[in-house]
């Protein structure tokens, strides 16, 4: 997919999700978009995931969006982040 498709596509999940965009007037550059957090909230939703576990911890509880957030800001190419789970079988129940 090209970078444009991925990033119509995301807002698409995102608009079903509940996300009322309301900037989308083609100024705003698409990272503005992405890294919004009521658009990371409607993308991957705030059911709560084990955010750290290691050998010693448990870690603590995060919203999936939080923690889906804070490694794609770590991605070189965040638009390939998001693809993952637009195509990924595995992560289809990642926003319900």
């Amino acid at each position: 997919m090209t970078d444009d498709q991925i990033l119509q596509k995301a807002i698409r999940r995102a608009i079903q999700g509940g996300w009322k965009p309301d900037y989308m007037d083609g100024k705003n550059h698409p990272f503005c978009v992405i890294f919004n957090h009521d658009f990371a909230k409607a993308f991957w939703g705030e059911r709560m995931v084990r955010d750290g576990c290691t050998k010693l911890s448990y870690g603590q509880y995060t919203p999936v969006w939080r923690l889906r957030l804070q490694e794609m800001v770590l991605e070189e190419e965040p638009l390939w982040y998001l693809e993952i789970f637009l195509t990924e079988p595995a992560y289809e129940n990642e926003t319900k």
